[in-house]
């Protein structure tokens, strides 16, 4: 018999913005070794942060954080591999002043997420 146990995890969900419409244009090989390169890359940021891929749902991906290993930090560590994979894929938001504002509100957020557990 299994023994059930209770935890606070983090979910990230990242998707692919226009890869649907990008997919139309182009062969369906390369749609699926662009989205195996995605995949890779994305695990392994994940991974990298402490995370564990739970699904891969077509273009979209689904981390989780605090699972099967707990970490005090989980939300924050899932906020840093989320900004991670967003610069990976979009690259910087507008110039560097602006991406450094969104690190520091992604800190604040998994600071406020990991003070309210």
């Amino acid at each position: 018999m299994t023994r059930e146990e209770r935890r606070v995890v983090t979910i990230v969900f990242t998707d692919l913005v226009g890869l649907t419409e990008r997919s139309e244009q182009i062969d369906p090989e390369d749609v699926r070794s662009l989205l195996t390169t995605y995949h890779t890359a994305t695990r392994a940021i994940f991974e990298e942060h402490g995370g564990t891929v739970d699904k891969f749902i077509g273009y979209p991906v689904l981390a989780v954080f605090g699972t099967p290993v707990a970490h005090e930090d989980d939300p924050e560590r899932a906020v840093r591999a989320w900004y991670a994979e967003m610069l990976r894929t979009r690259g910087r938001p507008g110039d560097d002043e602006r991406a450094a504002e969104l690190e520091r509100q992604a800190a604040s957020e998994a600071e406020r997420m990991r003070l309210a557990r």
